[in-house]
């Protein structure tokens, strides 16, 4: 069976379509798109827009934009009615479309100092992040909501995704050795219950910037494991109560670049991750039946 696994690899990195640049528009050649999180039906796109050469303390420097699609095209991206005077980054948008997550530098109280993060060793004036919650409000938004300290128990929370039935994904710091892991959260009664690590965690890797299917059947996501010092894309799959192995994606979709940032269209017929300051986007359920067949040849 591991004959089938090799041959079956080796077929998909040959077979699958390379990835492509996915461009919304944004309003200045000096800018970076990252991040992108679709609504329902995928014609609205919520993303992040930083800045080349900005400073954290800028708050110009990261916001988060919205754009249509009109006629097959983007239309010019606008500012989010709640950001744009914060370090906004990463938002998630909620299979149902009504409830948008984010990470932001924006203190507690929503007046004073932005938050300083800490990882890696290393403190980051100004670059801190906790996630906030905004819900829609009639044809508009409400305003920001912080998420509980079960969730914000640090100054450097990340990277949130959200599945159907509100569990939250996210990424955070390990205490000790400064990498980031990944984190679930489930909703129960609309309050979030005990946070635990993703049961693949290893202390000696990174694992950041997750994806989830709505049903959590899989987590697509981004991590140093099999490759240090560089970040390539991965899969996880839900069985039962517990996770599978993660399985790396084949080369024709991960390259020869350090990637993040992973993200599903609304449909999940596509991946979307970023690098080089860009963003790149690939037929998904090609790959998602490669790892499946391989996941479960390898039992």
């Amino acid at each position: 069976m591991i004959g089938l696994a090799f041959w079956l690899t080796l077929s998909a990195s040959t077979t699958l379509a390379t990835p492509t640049e996915f461009l919304p528009e944004v309003p200045s050649g000096s800018a970076v798109a990252t991040s992108p999180s679709f609504f329902p039906g995928g014609r609205m796109v919520i993303f992040t827009h930083a800045e080349k050469n900005s400073t954290p303390a800028n708050s110009q420097g990261y916001e988060l934009r919205l754009s249509t699609q009109s006629h097959g095209k983007w239309t010019a991206s606008r500012t989010a009615p709640f950001s744009g005077s914060w370090r906004d980054l990463e938002p998630a948008v909620a299979p149902n479309g009504r409830v948008i997550i984010f990470a932001s530098s924006r203190p507690a109280s929503g007046h004073g100092d932005p938050l300083d993060g800490h990882w890696g060793g290393k403190d980051y004036p100004s670059s801190g992040g906790a996630l906030w919650k905004v819900e829609r409000k009639g044809s508009g938004w409400g305003a920001p909501v912080r998420l509980p300290d079960i969730v914000n128990d640090g100054t450097s929370v990340f990277a949130p995704a959200i599945a159907a039935d509100g569990t939250l994904y996210f990424m955070k710091p390990d205490p000790v050795t400064g990498k980031f892991h990944l984190f679930r959260a489930s909703l129960v009664g609309g309050t979030y219950a005990q946070v635990a690590p993703m049961p693949f965690t290893d202390e000696k890797v990174t694992d950041v910037d997750s994806a989830v299917a709505p049903d959590q059947s899989y987590l697509v996501f981004c991590s140093s494991r099999e490759t240090p010092g560089r970040l390539n894309l991965f899969v996880a799959f839900r069985r039962g109560g517990g996770w599978s192995k993660p399985m790396r994606l084949p080369d024709a979709v991960n390259g020869a670049s350090s990637n993040t940032e992973a993200r599903l269209s609304a449909d999940q017929r596509t991946l979307y991750f970023s690098h080089d300051g860009k963003i790149w986007q690939t037929p998904f359920q090609p790959v998602l039946a490669w790892a499946k067949t391989v996941s479960s040849d390898a039992g």
